[in-house]
């Protein structure tokens, strides 16, 4: 099972690899995250823990011409159109440092819709599997401000993928006490 799961993780990261120098960084659209907070795994492990990033995300289209993003309501659950890219929390100092890098092991992607000029799109219950280090738990504090890095991807009308990259606003998040 493990052995699966690793060849699983192997192939995406050969897909993101080829897709994210593609994925351009997009200004005109701002992502703002609402609602964040981390659920731990119910079982108490040593070393990695596990846990899902609950979440609201609203996409914010600021230029003056419509934007392409993902169109999740059309296609099957299993679809992925958003991907956590990685997150980072902000230090006393003020500067951020990178904490994790996730990745989803699904190819199937959501077609692609329209966000108007100037428009608001918001999705809730957003989830993402994340694994924290028994180390970066006491860096973190209980509701450290951190930023998420996003990926959208959506499959356009001619079949090729559209892809664009954004780092969230910062936000709170409420990390839980570890059993």
């Amino acid at each position: 099972m493990q052995y699966r799961a690793t060849i699983s993780c192997l192939r995406l990261i050969a897909l993101l690899a080829l897709l994210l120098p593609a994925a351009q960084g997009d200004d005109s659209i701002e992502a703002q995250v609402h609602q964040a907070q981390l659920v731990g795994d119910s079982e108490p492990t040593f070393g990695p823990v596990g846990f899902t990033l609950k979440y609201d995300v609203r996409f914010i289209n600021r230029s003056e011409e419509p934007v392409s993003i993902p169109n999740p309501g059309t296609s099957p659950v299993s679809t992925s159109w958003i991907t956590l890219q990685g997150l980072e929390y902000m230090q006393a100092d003020g500067s951020w440092k990178f904490i994790v890098s996730p990745f989803k092991a699904d190819a199937k992607f959501s077609p692609c819709r329209t966000l108007p000029p100037k428009q608001a799109e918001e999705f809730r219950s957003m989830q993402d599997r994340l694994v924290l280090y028994d180390g970066q738990l006491p860096q973190l504090g209980q509701k450290p401000t951190v930023r998420a890095g996003l990926v959208l991807i959506c499959r356009q009308q001619d079949g090729s993928l559209f892809s664009t990259s954004m780092r969230t606003d910062p936000f709170a998040l409420l990390v839980p006490q570890r059993p």
